[in-house]
């Protein structure tokens, strides 16, 4: 298995993280929403700004929400 889900109980209270290949992962992310409204003002100039702005926050994970259009 490449990836699995642990929790650990730690003094403060619950620990979780993922293990990717037997090393543990700290996930720092964000939900990913559609850009606008409507999709046909959307430039890849802007997506790419967008996705800029996650890796210079040091994000490594992104939730992409379900609900809407996708990018």
């Amino acid at each position: 298995m490449l990836y699995s889900i642990l929790s650990l109980y730690v003094l403060a209270g619950k620990s979780f993280f993922f293990r990717i290949n037997g090393l543990p992962v700290f996930m720092k992310g964000s939900n990913w929403i559609p850009a606008d409204v409507f999709p046909e003002r959307v430039s890849t100039t802007y997506l790419e700004q967008l996705l800029l702005s996650v890796a210079e926050a040091n994000m490594n994970v992104l939730r992409v929400w379900g609900g809407g259009v996708c990018s």
